[in-house]
């Protein structure tokens, strides 16, 4: 039989996920020379979700948004 886990431990779950998330692409973007490296963390709170196969499926459109609009030069 299945265990459900509490709710505090679901939230501290998430809490922890997006505080170790944030921490690592604040370094990758100042590694990688961005001038901005405040919009990695913010971009990691916005895509974190309660599910891992939730967080990846709105990163990868996330990031297929942010190429295409990219590519084309945003709104002309």
């Amino acid at each position: 039989m299945k265990q459900n886990k509490p709710l505090f431990e679901m939230k501290q779950l998430i809490i922890w996920k997006i505080a170790i998330a944030s921490s690592l692409s604040w370094e990758i973007a100042k590694s990688a020379g961005s001038h901005h490296p405040y919009l990695a963390p913010l971009t990691v709170i916005l895509c974190i979700k309660a599910m891992p196969d939730q967080t990846i499926s709105f990163a990868v459109n996330r990031m297929i948004g942010t190429m295409v609009i990219g590519t084309n030069g945003g709104l002309q």
